[in-house]
């Protein structure tokens, strides 16, 4: 995945929507791959930018996911790469968390852990934080706090 580590959120969804479009215009000459890669990339960066913006009440979260839908198409048709898949579904899984869908998040959860066999800690952790935030769409308070205490804790062990 490609991260963006310098500067604002919201710079770092332009600069990767501009490689997007360079990536759409290069046509058959970029491997499947490396184009899906880009998508969620730009997946992730727009749900942490929607994120910040549903905290500061800045805008909606329209629009996230297309990226990461785009990348699960490839992955599904020219990229045979389950854990680039499994990345994909997480980020849509979380798009249906920001988007008030819970059962849609359930749904590419579980997507996303069949592709995961072998899960990395921020994984591990993404995973708990949407279970979380799922229980919280549901009305189901006394089962968020668990999976956000537990993903709390998965981190913490990991730094």
């Amino acid at each position: 995945m490609v991260a963006c580590t310098a500067g604002s959120t919201h710079a770092c969804v332009t600069a990767l929507r501009e490689a997007d479009r360079e990536l759409e215009q290069a046509t058959a000459e970029v491997p499947a791959c490396e184009r899906a890669e880009v998508e969620i990339s730009l997946g992730a960066a727009e749900f942490e930018e929607a994120e910040l913006n549903a905290a500061t009440r800045k805008e909606g979260t329209e629009g996230v996911g297309k990226a990461d839908e785009r990348a699960r198409k490839l992955l599904e048709t020219a990229c045979p790469d389950p854990y680039m898949r499994a990345g994909a579904l997480e980020h849509l899984a979380m798009a249906a968390v920001l988007q008030g869908d819970p059962a849609l998040a359930k749904k590419r959860l579980a997507e996303a852990k069949t592709f995961a066999k072998e899960p990395r800690i921020s994984d591990a952790v993404m995973w708990l934080d949407i279970e979380g935030h799922i229980h919280e769409l549901e009305s189901h308070p006394d089962a968020a706090l668990p999976a956000s205490d537990n993903a709390r804790s998965l981190a913490r062990g990991a730094a």
